[in-house]
């Protein structure tokens, strides 16, 4: 895929490919000035009737999770949300965090994930997984994850 604007953002690389009626946002990487950044979009086009409402409770979801006490050490950051003519689109800030699949395939960010018979890869990994059961019990608490 050649570089594509989306508002202020240059969307590099599809992430995760969403479906054509918008049903499930695409996943991009995402640069502006220089920092790394996630995008997810919805097609304008889509074939669903309220594609405006996914689009908007996504955004209320990632504010209301935002002013959780700690939240970014649970969740991503919510930067920037707009749209084009051709998409409805949210900039995520992620920090040092990618997706699971992108540090499975990219050998120099998954020294961590392999490298589970030292102590500090497993440490790195029991981290992990209770700031991943920290985040579910928070979105399970907040009525976001049932």
């Amino acid at each position: 895929m050649s570089d594509v604007l989306c508002g202020p953002y240059v969307l590099t690389r599809v992430l995760i490919r969403g479906d054509r009626s918008g049903a499930r946002p695409s996943l991009h990487e995402a640069h502006d000035a220089g920092l790394f950044l996630f995008a997810r979009t919805w097609p304008r086009s889509g074939g669903l009737r309220d594609l405006t409402g996914f689009w908007n409770l996504e955004a209320r979801t990632l504010l209301r999770l935002g002013g959780y006490p700690r939240a970014e050490d649970y969740f991503v950051q919510l930067r920037d949300l707009g749209t084009t003519d051709e998409h409805y689109f949210v900039i995520l800030d992620a920090g040092e965090r990618y997706p699971i699949s992108i540090l499975r395939s990219d050998p120099t960010r998954s020294s961590s994930l392999r490298n589970f018979r030292q102590p500090a890869g497993r440490r790195f990994l029991w981290q992990g997984l209770r700031k991943l059961a920290t985040g579910l019990g928070i979105l399970h608490g907040e009525g976001t994850l049932h």
